[in-house]
């Protein structure tokens, strides 16, 4: 509704979000006054507030503010002194930099500040690797995944849901081809972290020799931050169009992510959702790679694995069983790609 409102009053926004929506000041009240016929309430309250923040001078409202975004979800408010050019961040996203475990509590701001001035060309490449160039993209996350913990278990004494320091996708092992993701156990001493032995998250391997080569300097993800382009709409400066699409293939997935806060660190992966396949059934015929496979060998597999192959792939019991009852009941059940693969390695020789 505000979106259609400015646009049919040829106003703007800069950005919206679930239960906010940032907009050309001059359509504020007109905007307020759509809404209010919407008030469920027996008195007069207003459906949509301008919004406010407090810091150490006050309250202060988002009203008549500069934005400046980079795209969905990377964006800031701020205002700039003119006479000492001083920037103040009123409001900044952490999108995609918030969960860094190697920075201090707040540092976002000053992040958004070195951001825009950057942007201005009062400071220069050389000033952000000075500065950010020596500090790794590590974050902190609690070992909920079994794989994880059986990795560590070759080296570390560890139990499951204790924290460790995870790292990205940097450089690329020399056997395996895949990015190496450095995973260390917890520490405090942020300085160390670079050069601590670390398992890779993909292999289990341990490297010990040079391990800073492997870690992202927060400079690096600085320039892959300021030129994350926004996909859904057309330009790259002012006033942007919505992008008109055209559909190619639909896939239906879920919402959910099976390792949401892993994916939120290193990116999802291409099992992190789950896609809801239909074509597990007696007529189609599922594709795996550039081979065919009749979808009554999965059935086949899956009615005749034991616990023990089950339990090889992350299938527990329960799970198996219930397959099981779904296919004698004729019922669809849905299987990830991995799944798939995985079922189909067991019945490889």
């Amino acid at each position: 509704m505000a979106e259609a409102y400015l646009k049919e009053t040829d106003g703007y926004y800069a950005y919206m979000d679930t239960d906010g929506i940032f907009v050309d000041p001059s359509r504020v009240k007109g905007l307020q006054e759509l809404v209010q016929g919407l008030n469920p309430y027996d008195r007069r309250l207003a459906m949509f507030k301008v919004e406010t923040v407090k810091d150490k001078d006050g309250e202060i409202s988002l009203d008549n503010v500069t934005f400046f975004g980079i795209s969905a979800k990377r964006y800031c408010l701020y205002t700039k002194d003119n006479v000492t050019g001083k920037i103040k961040i009123l409001k900044c996203s952490s999108s995609a930099i918030g969960h860094i475990y190697s920075m201090p509590k707040g540092w976002e701001n000053d992040f958004w500040v070195d951001i825009l001035r950057y942007d201005n060309g009062e400071i220069k490449n050389q000033y952000i690797a000075d500065k950010y160039g020596k500090i790794p993209v590590a974050t902190q996350i609690s070992i909920s995944s079994p794989l994880i913990r059986n990795q560590f278990m070759k080296y570390y004494n560890v139990t499951a849901f204790n924290f460790i320091i995870i790292g990205t996708g940097y450089k690329v092992d020399n056997v395996t081809g895949e990015p190496v993701i450095p995973m260390i156990p917890y520490t405090k001493n942020l300085s160390s972290i670079i050069y601590t032995p670390f398992i890779d998250k993909i292999t289990g391997k341990l490297y010990t020799n040079n391990t800073e080569f492997y870690w992202k300097p927060l400079s690096k993800m600085f320039f892959e931050y300021i030129k994350h382009e926004e996909t859904k709409y057309e330009g790259s400066i002012g006033i942007l169009k919505r992008r008109h699409l055209r559909v190619g293939s639909v896939i239906y997935t879920g919402k959910e992510s099976n390792n949401l806060e892993e994916s939120e660190i290193i990116g999802v992966q291409e099992d992190d959702n789950v896609i809801y396949d239909d074509k597990v059934t007696d007529k189609n015929v599922l594709k795996q790679g550039k081979n065919s496979v009749k979808n009554k060998e999965i059935i086949r597999i899956i009615m005749q694995m034991t616990y023990k192959q089950a339990a090889n792939i992350r299938l527990s019991k329960r799970q198996l069983l219930r397959l099981r009852k779904k296919l004698r009941n004729h019922e669809l059940i849905r299987l990830r790609k991995k799944t798939i693969r995985k079922l189909l390695n067991i019945s490889s020789p």
